[in-house]
């Protein structure tokens, strides 16, 4: 298990591609990961006159937040296997 305490930031990405192509390169390692997935679009964004904007001009790409935590002791380990190499 992944604790708060015992974990680091790995990578931070913004597409469903580069998430999943991650989690896999991961998986195959046998490396533990923990994904926090934040909506950028969640807060109050008002805009200049006081009323909520839409999303209607932001890119999909840029509305969701995928950050990757491994174990310290992984972390090079796991740098390493993002490439898809999972050869120690």
């Amino acid at each position: 298990m992944i604790h708060l305490f015992n974990r680091k930031e790995l990578a931070v990405v913004f597409s469903l591609e580069q998430r999943d192509r991650i989690a896999a390169n991961l998986s195959q390692a046998g490396i533990d990961y923990l994904v926090k997935t934040k909506d950028n679009l969640a807060g109050p964004a008002l805009s200049f006159d006081g009323r909520r904007t839409t999303a209607a001009f932001m890119d999909d790409c840029a509305r969701w937040r995928y950050t990757f935590y491994v174990k310290k002791s992984d972390w090079d380990y796991a740098q390493h296997c993002m490439g898809g190499n999972p050869g120690r």
